[in-house]
């Protein structure tokens, strides 16, 4: 079975609630134990869900690089 793609409201709500949600918590705490591995596998998992998308409107895309941004920062 083929993997769906993902819709303009799905993949806001991925990157908005999900994604940076959890890249602002780990920035947050810089204790916490494998932080770096935590980080890569949010920034990693919201970008291939994008990726496998052809859904990519400007807003879209300023969240990519806000996940990018966060990434960097953990």
């Amino acid at each position: 079975m083929a993997d769906r793609l993902w819709t303009h409201e799905e993949l806001k709500v991925l990157l908005e609630l999900r994604s940076i949600a959890d890249l602002e918590k780990l920035i947050a705490n810089p204790g916490r134990k494998y932080r770096e591995q935590y980080a890569h596998t949010y920034a990693i998992n919201a970008l291939r869900n994008i990726a496998a998308s052809d859904v990519l409107p400007e807003d879209i895309r300023v969240l990519v690089q806000r996940v990018y941004d966060l990434h960097e920062k953990a």
